[in-house]
């Protein structure tokens, strides 16, 4: 019977779900993460105390079950959005922010007690140590001889002489285009459908406010807003049991950020 090897490329949620898995029915696997940290794109605010969500924040059980019976599994509490009273819309630098009814999701966001990183913690704790490579960026994939080869020129790790019967890639379909290079290569039309896949929320930015109560709350106000002339153009209630905070999304795009520096938009 032929051994399985596996390579996990990417050690957000996605490659950490598989090692998981993995790990339960016992197949042999090693993952590689280019940062020096487990999560990927779920990252909270530092230090000790609440954290609070700089990635994705919110889970909708009725259409996401599989993350659903994922929380439950890992035994994470969670509790729903606030979203109890009135939001503010600003339509014009010329007029005062009005209030309006309160947005409703026909289904309920739930939140994560801690931050989202309680999952990412959870899953970390149930793949062994040994197994997770960090500050390893993987560069290439050569198959040879029906094994496949990794490259990680600015790792710590030797991997040319480790064949893998298997590559899971837990990238965004446009990381693995821009970043990989594969010997013998992929079709060009698959490439360009990889490089021309958008992720899911990739161009936003978030920023978090915190504040010794939720004085908003107090006014009969959700902590929901939207500007029609930012820069946060959507706002939310981002209070975790025991802290009180808002975050917002900024409406400046990333590409207009990106040549920016951080000075300006600090101040913007």
């Amino acid at each position: 019977m032929k051994t399985l090897r596996v390579a996990i490329i990417g050690a957000g949620l996605s490659g950490l779900y598989t090692a998981y898995r993995l790990s339960q029915v016992n197949i042999e696997y090693q993952l590689f993460e280019a940062r020096d940290r487990l999560g990927g794109r779920i990252l909270s605010t530092p230090g000790p105390g609440p954290r609070h969500d700089l990635g994705p924040a919110w889970m909708w059980p009725d259409f996401q079950p599989r993350m659903a019976a994922l929380v439950e599994e890992l035994d994470i509490a969670t509790f729903a959005q606030h979203t109890e009273g009135a939001m503010l819309v600003e339509r014009s630098e010329h007029q005062p922010p009005s209030r309006t009814v309160g947005w409703e999701s026909g289904n309920t966001s739930m939140r994560t007690r801690g931050g989202v990183h309680q999952i990412i913690d959870a899953l970390a704790d149930k793949v062994p140590a040994e197994r997770i490579h960090l500050d390893c960026r993987i560069t290439k994939v050569t198959l040879r001889d029906s094994k496949a080869f990794l490259t990680a020129p600015d790792g710590h790790l030797s991997l040319e002489s480790t064949g893998f019967t298997h590559v899971i890639s837990a990238l965004p379909l446009r990381l693995l285009a821009q970043n990989i290079e594969f010997d013998p290569p992929v079709a060009a039309s698959r490439l360009a459908h990889w490089a021309d896949t958008p992720t899911w929320m990739a161009p936003h930015a978030k920023y978090i406010a915190l504040y010794s109560a939720p004085f908003w709350r107090a006014d009969g106000l959700s902590g929901a807003a939207q500007s029609h002339i930012g820069p946060m153009v959507e706002i939310h209630d981002a209070c975790d049991p025991g802290s009180a905070a808002l975050f917002g999304f900024i409406g400046i795009p990333a590409s207009a950020r990106k040549r920016m520096d951080q000075g300006t938009l600090l101040v913007v």
